[in-house]
C-alpha cells in the first residue's frame, strides 16, 4: 500500500510547520501499515520545492524508517483496539458510501448528476464550522500564531517555453484512433481542491494590505481587569485569537478605569476587548465599556461569555472564530 502525505493540511503561513506535520503523517501512516510513503515538501504549498524541502522530506522517512524503526515492525498496531474499530469503522461507511455511488448509477452519473459534489459540499461545510471555531486546531496559524514573517525558500523556474498543444482537438489530430467529441463528453460541476488553512490565511493578506495602506498592523487595545493572576489567562486567549487574523493587541497596564481609557485614546486602533475573571466583569465590565464607546471604541468584545449592554462581541473557545475576525479587520481598516 502506497500513501502520501495531504496537501490539505499544509499552510502557507509559517511554513516551517509543515515539517512537523510531514513527520507526523509519516508516522500514521507507518502505523496504519503503508508500504511506501511520500512526505510532500514543507514549502510545496507556495512554490516549487527546492533543495531544503525535497531533503527535509526524504531524511524524514529515513530518520522514521533507520533512527525510529517505524519498519523494523510488520503491524505495529496490531491488536490495539482503537485501530481495529476505527478500521471497522472506516469500512462500513466506505462500504456504505460506494454502495450509493452504484445506486445512482455509477460515479460517472453521480458527478453528472451533482449528488456526488451536494455530499461532499456537506462534509466540507461540517469540517469549515470545525476550522472556523477552532474545534480542528491549526497549529501556527489559528492556535500559537505569530505576527513575525517567516520566509522559506523556493525554487526559482525557468521562463516558460511555448510548449504542445494538448487540447481535445490537438489530441485527437496526434492520435487518430483517439477520438472524443466535446458534445459528447459528460459535464458535471468540478469539485475545488481546498487546504483548512486558506480562511485564515485570507484574513491575514487582507491584514497584511491594511498594513501597507496604513503604515501600521491593524490593531485592537486590550483592557485588563484586576491583578495579573486574573486576566493573564484570558489576555492570552485573546491576543492569540486576534493574531491569527492578523490583528496585533496593544496591552494596557492594569490600572483603574480611566488611564485604562487613556492609554486607548493614545493607542492607533478603535476597537478594544476586555480581559478579566467573570467577578470583574460583573462589577466592572459595563462601566468600562460604556467609557471606551465614549471615547471612541467602534466595537467592544469582552473574552468570555459576558452579556452586557456595552459590550458588542464575545470571543470565547468555540466561537466562531473567523466571523469576529471579520468583524475587527473591517473596524480595523477604518482607521
Amino acid at each position: 500500500m502506497q500513501v502520501r502525505t495531504s496537501a490539505r493540511t499544509k499552510t502557507v503561513r509559517d511554513p516551517w510547520v509543515n515539517m512537523l506535520r510531514g513527520t507526523a503523517a509519516c508516522f500514521a501512516g507507518a502505523v496504519g501499515g503503508a508500504d511506501m510513503i511520500g512526505i510532500e515538501a514543507f514549502n510545496s504549498t507556495f512554490a516549487p520545492p527546492e533543495e531544503l524541502g525535497r531533503r527535509v522530506a526524504r531524511n524524514t522517512q529515513i530518520i522514521a524508517m533507520e533512527e525510529s524503526g517505524l519498519g523494523r515492525v510488520a503491524d505495529p498496531s496490531g491488536g490495539a483496539w482503537f485501530t481495529e474499530r476505527l478500521s471497522e469503522d472506516l469500512a462500513h461507511a466506505a462500504w456504505a458510501a460506494f454502495q450509493k455511488i452504484e445506486a445512482e448509477g455509477g460515479i460517472i452519473e453521480s458527478l453528472v448528476s451533482g449528488a456526488f459534489q451536494s455530499r461532499i459540499v456537506l462534509a466540507r461545510g461540517e469540517l469549515e464550522k470545525k476550522v472556523a471555531t477552532r474545534k480542528t486546531p491549526l497549529t501556527g496559524v489559528s492556535e500559537f500564531p505569530s505576527l513575525e514573517t517567516f520566509n522559506a525558500p523556493a525554487a526559482e523556474l525557468p521562463p516558460l517555453k511555448p510548449g504542445l498543444d494538448i487540447s481535445v482537438e490537438a489530441l485527437t489530430t496526434l492520435l487518430p484512433s483517439f477520438r472524443i467529441s466535446q458534445n459528447i463528453m459528460p459535464q458535471a460541476v468540478p469539485l475545488k481542491a481546498q487546504r483548512l488553512s486558506e480562511p485564515y490565511e485570507a484574513l491575514r493578506q487582507r491584514a497584511d494590505r491594511a498594513t501597507r495602506k496604513q503604515g501600521h498592523k491593524p490593531s485592537i487595545f486590550i483592557a485588563t481587569l484586576g491583578p495579573l493572576s486574573e486576566h493573564t489567562a484570558r489576555l492570552d486567549f485573546a491576543r492569540n485569537a486576534f493574531a491569527a487574523g492578523g490583528i496585533i493587541a496593544i496591552e494596557a497596564q492594569a490600572g483603574d478605569r480611566a488611564s485604562l481609557v487613556s492609554g486607548f485614546r493614545e493607542a492607533p486602533c478603535r476597537i478594544a476587548v476586555i480581559c478579566g475573571a467573570d467577578p470583574r466583569y460583573e462589577d466592572e465590565a459595563e462601566a468600562l465599556a460604556t467609557m471606551l464607546k465614549n471615547a471612541g471604541a467602534r466595537r467592544i468584545w469582552i473574552a468570555g461569555r459576558f452579556t452586557s449592554d456595552s459590550v458588542d462581541r464575545q470571543i470565547f473557545q468555540g466561537c466562531d472564530l473567523l466571523e469576529e475576525l471579520e468583524l475587527a479587520l473591517t473596524d480595523a481598516e477604518c482607521l
